[in-house]
């Protein structure tokens, strides 16, 4: 939770003193990743040697991935906006089908605030970025509810490598010249798409038949 409400904090941080930095995205991206550690380290204490290093490990890493990607679409606002959507609802329904209902609060949540960071990209007079305000918090808050969910409820570790592909799939490409709504619309479409991987490898998992 300290990690969540910090992330907006750095990000305005970041957005005023780093915002031309070309190594940004990866150092904030690092820092996130390594943080996890820090976060689930009761959980990891629970485990012996080698399992506890890899575990550790790799959420890291997916962390680390998952908020660079995010931020490497900070300029664009209906790209975060999208991710957002997308990587909210991926978690939040993951979060139910892995048997989690505070997980599925935290995700639908994340989904909400992305929605309305989309209609207010639409009805804006001209495109806003998000900035690595709201890329980091999205990032960050995403990564690690996932996390959460993979060591705290059922959700199978082949997941989190899934979730990735919604930031990846907001990134593809849109109608430059189309209306914003037509816009917005197209890269939810894309990122709603990209979390369909994740929610259905938590629902077979929760059926039992995959990877047993």
């Amino acid at each position: 939770m300290l990690l969540c409400l910090g992330a907006p904090l750095v990000g305005m941080v970041a957005d005023l003193l780093l915002r031309k930095n070309r190594y940004a995205p990866a150092a904030l991206s690092l820092v996130a990743g390594a943080l996890t550690i820090w976060v689930f380290q009761s959980i990891y204490r629970q485990r012996e040697g080698v399992a506890a290093i890899a575990t550790a490990a790799g959420i890291a890493l997916f962390a680390a991935a998952l908020v660079y990607l995010v931020l490497r679409s900070r300029e664009d606002g209906l790209r975060v906006g999208a991710a957002g959507l997308g990587l909210g609802l991926a978690t939040g329904i993951a979060g139910l089908l892995s048997a989690s209902i505070g997980f599925l609060a935290a995700g639908i949540s994340v989904a909400a605030a992305a929605g309305a960071m989309l209609l207010v990209q639409v009805f804006s007079a001209s495109a806003l970025p998000a900035g690595f305000t709201g890329a980091l918090t999205i990032g960050v808050s995403t990564a690690l509810f996932a996390a959460g969910t993979v060591l705290l409820a059922e959700l199978r570790w082949y997941a989190l490598p899934l979730l990735l592909l919604v930031p990846l799939a907001a990134m593809l490409p849109a109608p430059l010249r189309a209306p914003r709504i037509v816009r917005a619309a197209v890269l939810a479409g894309y990122a709603l798409i990209g979390a369909a991987f994740p929610i259905l490898a938590a629902w077979f998992a929760a059926r039992g038949s995959l990877f047993n």
